[in-house]
């Protein structure tokens, strides 16, 4: 016996319920016509009045200059030792301080919160990944698509 007092419907029972609600969906077709007309709606005006966001990406190319190990010339290893070190000169607090001041970027987060408030909105802005043992891509985010590719050329001068 069934602890459960209720028992799963059988397969012909199941499609008597899927009969019978058949027969009364066209009777409501309109309302969810009209439902399904608004939520559409709402959803293309929300989506328009979003702002966009533009991703401006440049490829740099950094070799070491100084080996310490003859041995290690393997192109995941150099990888390894040269994306970590170019990535802190990248995101360097200096560094996006003088891009800030020189491309007057953050100017509300300055007066409200101070300039390492506004180095670390950029911070999260900023994009680093390797490409291949020497290439490493930087990008750079903003709603203005202009601004994204001129902070991104000034994140690969060195």
């Amino acid at each position: 016996m069934s602890d459960n007092p209720k028992r799963e419907p059988s397969p012909r029972e199941k499609v008597q319920r899927l009969k019978v609600l058949a027969r009364r969906a066209p009777a409501f077709w309109r309302g969810a016509l009209v439902v399904f007309f608004v939520v559409f709606t709402t959803g293309i005006l929300v989506i328009l009045r979003m702002p966009r966001v533009y991703e401006s990406e440049t490829v740099i190319l950094a070799r070491d200059a100084i080996r310490t190990d003859p041995y290690d010339n393997t192109p995941r290893i150099q990888a390894q030792r040269l994306g970590p070190k170019i990535k802190d000169m990248l995101l360097a607090r200096s560094r996006l301080e003088k891009i800030i001041v020189e491309l007057g970027l953050y100017q509300d987060e300055i007066e409200k919160f101070g300039m390492l408030e506004a180095v670390q909105e950029m911070r999260t802005q900023i994009g680093f990944r390797t490409r291949d043992s020497d290439m490493f891509v930087i990008s750079f985010q903003s709603t203005d698509r202009d601004l994204a590719q001129l902070v991104t050329a000034r994140l690969a001068e060195w």
